[in-house]
């Protein structure tokens, strides 16, 4: 027996009371699902509506099954006798304990005839379990030709839920088949004669087989086109083939076997040509001498270069020579008039690297050859500092790296004034920093607090703005009778909609 422990709480104006119920699911009810269609379940044919008005002679009206579909979740199929199989269930009805069936109508007597119904179940049933329901074209399960099953619906509340199925039709019937149904079939025929097609009729069983092909003229395919019983093996299908009859090319013929392949073909096809005095490729030219030099193509590695058999150093079409003698042909020596130099470099061909004072330029880029620290002879001249001959020429001699000083050059003497320039380290946070006393001062951070306790204030550094989350878990209480409390940005912490206590119920119709 299967047991569970279920918590229940009785909301009261002036209390709140909780006490757990050991509670058997095999047989304790749990609750009510209402399940209903008002759209209408219709006939096999899609369109026609079932039958009954719930009301006035229910021995008329067809039959409605409503069911558990069991752990493992699927639908099965009615027996013989039209109940339920596999682990599916029937569901009871509320209102008459012991009756597992509703009617077309039911809830719906004054739509009669629209396949419309609406009925409560009870059960003990889990949130999740799978229900679904079950309409027979009739009012007997035994002489119903047919019946269809609804959608499945997930139980959300235990104890009261209630789902619209819509629209379905009763498009499972007796016989062999569905109307309108068909299937693959053997006409006794040879090859492609013997596939047909069999059409369910209206009577719920299978017609005749009708061949689907027609006998045709027989081709390489594998499948037996006129119908003779012969396969494309024993039909001798040839065809020719081959490119050519040029040079030492020949067309040859190749014939069909039993799977329907080509079989190897005897023709002679073109290949790579060869230095042996015999047209291979087939282009009707037996190895040509292209450059005209006396060696074959075949022969040599350069044969468009009438000078050249091999690529050398330069390759084809260009001469390997060597004007400055310095051990790099022509081709690779961008000095090729320089023993000395193969690269241009900084001073160019014909000029040497020489650094003669150190400093990194080159004499042929320097105008003070023989001075490391000047390249240029600027006032003073070369092998004197600027600074010896005079103090400063100009503002930008005097800049001493400090932003919150301004640098200027007064009388060739460099003299510095504090400013109050903005020295921001871009962090939107720390706020602005400012010049003061020739040093960077340090800005106020941004405020932060919205003065709202329930949300959390941060500041982005990423977006530069300030960040108000309201956190709903602050505010809550732990009552639960008092609903669930949030986070107003605004207005700090709200109360939430208690609750509705108590279920609610439904008079059935045909009761009234």
């Amino acid at each position: 027996m299967c047991k569970t422990k279920v918590r229940t709480c009785l909301c009261l104006s002036f209390m709140t009371t909780c006490f757990l119920l050991s509670v058997d699911l095999s047989t304790a009810f749990a609750g009510n699902i209402e399940l209903k269609s008002s759209t209408g379940v219709v006939e096999s044919d899609g369109a026609t509506p079932l039958l009954g008005d719930g009301f006035a002679g229910p021995e008329d009206d067809d039959l409605v099954q409503c069911l558990y579909a069991g752990p493992d979740g699927l639908i099965d199929p009615a027996d013989s006798q039209g109940y339920p199989t596999g682990d599916d269930v029937l569901l009871e009805t509320a209102e008459f304990p012991g009756v597992f069936n509703t009617v077309i109508g039911e809830g719906f007597p004054f739509n009669p005839d629209q396949g419309m119904f609406v009925e409560d179940f009870s059960h003990s049933l889990n949130m999740g379990d799978l229900v679904y329901c079950r309409a027979w074209n009739g009012s007997d399960l035994l002489s119903a030709p047919c019946y269809g099953d609804s959608q499945l619906v997930a139980i959300q509340d235990v104890n009261f839920d209630s789902v619209d199925l819509g629209t379905w039709a009763t498009d499972v019937c007796g016989g062999e088949c569905v109307p309108g149904a068909t299937q693959v079939c053997d006409t006794g025929g040879q090859g492609v004669c013997a596939a047909g097609t069999q059409t369910c009729e209206g009577n719920g069983f299978w017609g005749g087989c009708v061949q689907d092909v027609a006998p045709s003229t027989e081709v390489c395919d594998g499948l037996d086109n006129d119908c003779d019983g012969l396969a494309d093996g024993s039909e001798l299908l040839t065809q020719p083939c081959g490119v050519s009859d040029v040079g030492e090319c020949s067309f040859g013929i190749e014939t069909c076997d039993d799977l329907g392949n080509w079989t190897v073909c005897t023709a002679v096809l073109p290949a790579p040509e060869l230095c042996d005095g015999l047209d291979n490729d087939c282009d009707g030219v037996s190895d040509p001498d292209s450059d005209g030099d006396g060696a074959l193509d075949c022969a040599e590695l350069c044969d468009n270069d009438p000078l050249k058999t091999e690529p050398g150093v330069c390759g084809c079409g260009v001469a390997d020579t060597d004007s400055d003698g310095d051990g790099a042909a022509d081709c690779n020596d961008n000095c090729p008039n320089d023993p000395n130099k193969t690269e241009p470099g900084v001073c160019g061909c014909g000029v040497p690297e020489t650094d003669s004072d150190g400093d990194g330029a080159a004499d042929c880029n320097d105008n003070c050859p023989n001075d490391p620290n000047k390249t240029e002879p600027g006032v003073c001249g070369c092998g004197v500092p600027e600074t010896d001959c005079q103090g400063c020429m100009e503002h930008a001699d005097c800049d001493d790296g400090n932003l919150c000083t301004d640098d200027i050059c007064v009388d060739f003497i460099c003299q510095t004034v504090d400013n109050t320039a903005s020295c921001s380290n871009g962090l939107f946070c720390d706020g602005e920093e400012m010049c003061q006393g020739g040093a960077c001062q340090p800005g106020t951070p941004v405020p932060i607090d919205d003065g709202v306790l329930c949300t959390m204030d941060s500041c982005d550094e990423e977006e530069d703005k300030i960040l108000h989350i309201p956190e709903d878990s602050v505010c809550d209480d732990g009552e639960f009778c008092n609903g669930a409390e949030v986070c107003d940005l605004v207005n700090d912490c709200q109360p939430g909609p208690p609750p509705v206590p108590g279920r609610r119920e439904r008079v059935h119709p045909g009761l009234l």
